[in-house]
């Protein structure tokens, strides 16, 4: 199963709701799809708006490959679960986010081999693709979750 979320951000994330709905209507693979706000009902996925964490972890638990928007909460979760992970992060430019803090993180894990990222929607079949043969590099001596978790937990300090 392919585990789709878009978090729960506000606003919805209707680039990536419909590029994935658009690819669950070519694979042979279930695909559930966590939509959050986006207006936009996929039609070839399995869909709903929001869940609890409870939820959201057995369905982690499920996939063969988790596709989210970049944010920490979605990314610690599918690497607690140790799934094949690939992001597309929320941009700036698409007026999606206010600054391209998604990008730096996306970038971060990408650096280290614990994630795919997909910087243009277009890329994100391919991505799939690759996943298949992908071995996240997660482990837990090496402090990859810990120190994702100190830098939003700053992030969020500082903020507040």
């Amino acid at each position: 199963m392919i585990l789709v979320t878009v978090g729960m951000h506000t606003d919805g994330f209707p680039r990536l709701v419909q590029e994935m709905d658009r690819i669950a209507a070519q694979v042979d693979e279930e695909v559930v799809m966590q939509i959050g706000a986006t207006r936009n009902e996929p039609r070839a996925a399995r869909w709903f708006t929001f869940t609890t964490q409870e939820q959201m972890e057995a369905l982690c638990e499920q996939a063969r490959v988790i596709v989210s928007h970049a944010g920490a909460g979605s990314i610690l979760t599918a690497l607690r679960y140790r799934r094949r992970l690939i992001v597309v992060p929320r941009r700036r430019h698409y007026g999606e986010v206010i600054d391209d803090h998604q990008l730096e993180l996306a970038e971060a894990l990408s650096s280290v081999g614990a994630l795919l990222v997909a910087n243009d929607i277009c890329e994100l079949g391919a991505k799939l693709e690759e996943a298949a043969h992908f071995t996240p590099r997660v482990s837990r001596s090496n402090g990859l979750i810990s120190a994702v978790r100190r830098a939003v937990s700053a992030d969020a300090n500082e903020e507040g």
